[in-house]
């Protein structure tokens, strides 16, 4: 990437030097908007917060670990706002073979999962259950019923599946692929736990994120968790959907076959309307969430926080970006003083 790349914009690049980059308001620009802004690449989450505290920094914005969320809370000088993102947690299925074949099966899976205790858990309340990939307020969006914590109907749904406990008490084993962030460690072992609790072993397998992605991507998994990051265009569903979107040609990777599906996401691509396009995506997300090709779990959260000796207000964009800086709101200290812009991590 040039370090001088030229400018229609709000802002300008000044300099980039050892992992600072320094903006600088144009003509472009709101007129409240900071005059200055720069970027500090701090790669640690923790060495992140604990430069927020010391007023090392003014603004940090994402890769907030929840276990970071009450030491910034309880920061007198902090402010710690978070709102529902773009981004659908989920967890993948091979379809392709048994047991993940059965409906059934991925049904009682998803069953057995407390989505509430993994939030209040894991993650400090923060994310929102979610069911699909679009939220319902999208204009292709739509509400969906969520499937129950019931691990008695779970244990049920396996019995008539044909996977009774055997004498050691498991019904069958399937490998849980995840990458080596501590989080999704975090959260494939209290899945394991919960999916133990109905007879089902899940191994474990965490690759480096090179060689799990990897395996990901070619369809050589039994189940495995992961994240769609900042969807807009329900073509998504085409991506991940449609029978000819098999890797390596597209994100089917759980291998969904159903011809009606097909000829509905074709039929959107060329539909005259927007509302007819809409209702085509919606009966798409409908028979996707029927099928269970995804276990889905919740919408990640867009997590900043700032110091309100610093900035006065903010609220971070739902795709995580920075446009909001635009509309920031410096402390009344800072909006006089001349040229300073904030400082984020």
């Amino acid at each position: 990437m040039p370090r001088h790349p030229p400018s229609c914009g709000p802002y300008r690049m000044i300099s980039w030097n050892n992992g600072v980059i320094r903006l600088a308001k144009t003509g472009n620009a709101p007129r409240t908007a900071p005059e200055a802004i720069v970027f500090r690449v701090v790669p640690d989450p923790t060495t992140r917060a604990l430069k927020l505290a010391r007023g090392e920094l003014d603004l940090i914005q994402g890769d907030i670990p929840a276990h970071l969320v009450p030491f910034l809370r309880r920061r007198a000088r902090i402010r710690l706002v978070a709102r529902p993102s773009l981004t659908f947690a989920y967890i993948g299925l091979n379809l392709r073979k048994p047991p993940l074949s059965d409906r059934r099966v991925r049904q009682a899976l998803a069953m057995a999962i407390d989505r509430k205790a993994l939030i209040e858990g894991l993650f400090g309340g923060l994310p929102v259950p979610a069911e699909t990939i679009l939220p319902p307020e999208h204009w292709a969006g739509v509400e969906l019923p969520p499937y129950p914590f019931d691990p008695d109907a779970a244990e049920r749904l396996l019995d008539e599946a044909g996977y009774p406990r055997r004498p050691d008490g498991v019904r069958f084993t399937i490998t849980y692929r995840t990458s080596t962030n501590a989080e999704r460690i975090w959260l494939a072992q209290a899945i394991q736990a919960m999916w133990r609790r109905i007879g089902v072993r899940a191994k474990i397998e965490s690759l480096e994120w090179g060689a799990f992605y990897a395996r990901i991507k070619r369809g050589d998994f039994d189940v495995f968790s992961l994240a769609w990051v900042g969807v807009r265009d329900p073509e998504i569903y085409r991506w991940i959907l449609h029978s000819q979107m098999t890797p390596p040609r597209g994100a089917n990777r759980g291998g969904f076959r159903d011809p009606e599906v097909d000829r509905w996401l074709d039929a959107a691509r060329s539909a005259p309307t927007l509302s007819a396009r809409a209702a085509l995506y919606r009966r798409v997300a409908r028979r996707m969430h029927e099928a269970l090709v995804y276990i889905p779990l919740w919408r990640e959260p867009v997590i900043a926080a700032y110091r309100t000796d610093r900035i006065r207000r903010y609220r971070p964009s739902a795709d995580g970006g920075f446009w909001h800086v635009l509309s920031l709101e410096a402390a009344p200290s800072q909006a006089s003083a001349s040229g300073q812009g904030p400082g984020s991590g």
